[in-house]
C-alpha cells in the first residue's frame, strides 16, 4: 500500500529522518524504490514486500508516526 511513495517522500521533505515502505505488490514497491533513488533519499528509506492487511510485520524499532492506506 505504499503506491508511488509520495506520502513518505512528503514526510522526508518535512523533516522525517527515515521512512519505511510496505507493499505486497512488487510493482509498487519497485516504483517507490526508483523514486527514492531519483530523489536521492535512498539512505533514509527501507522497503518491505508484505501484505499489511493480513501480515503486519512486528517492528523491531519505535516509530513516531504510522500511516497505512491499503486499497479497498
Amino acid at each position: 500500500c505504499c503506491g508511488s511513495g509520495s506520502v513518505c517522500f512528503e514526510c522526508l521533505s518535512r523533516g522525517a529522518k527515515s521512512v519505511f515502505f510496505i507493499d505486497k505488490d512488487l510493482t509498487h514497491l519497485n516504483l517507490a524504490k526508483k523514486n527514492a533513488k531519483l530523489l536521492n533519499v535512498e539512505d533514509a528509506c527501507q522497503f518491505l514486500a508484505s501484505d499489511v492487511k493480513n501480515n503486519l510485520p512486528k517492528a523491531s524499532k519505535k516509530f513516531d508516526f504510522i500511516f497505512i492506506d491499503p486499497p479497498y
